[in-house]
């Protein structure tokens, strides 16, 4: 099964301070995750860092020219 969580933030907040709170804010509701896949806006350890602390999960930085490669698996057993 899987869900799906999103927050909602003013514009004032950058999309980093805004992952990190709403990671914290699910953090109960998230215990299967086992890999963040972020765009290059996300790059630096203290990013990482606060993830790792929250989900104890790595973040991964998915680069631009990586984006071409990328190929949707079929998961099988996913009801309709």
């Amino acid at each position: 099964m899987v869900f799906l969580r999103a927050s909602v933030t003013t514009a004032n907040i950058s999309d980093k301070a805004g992952a990190i709170e709403m990671f914290e804010n699910y953090q109960t509701s998230l215990p299967s995750v086992k890999n963040i896949l972020c765009d290059g806006g996300c790059i630096g350890s203290p990013f990482a860092d606060k993830i790792k602390d929250i989900l104890d999960c790595p973040v991964e930085i998915v680069k631009r020219s990586d984006e071409h490669n990328f190929k949707v698996i079929p998961k099988l057993g996913y009801g309709a």
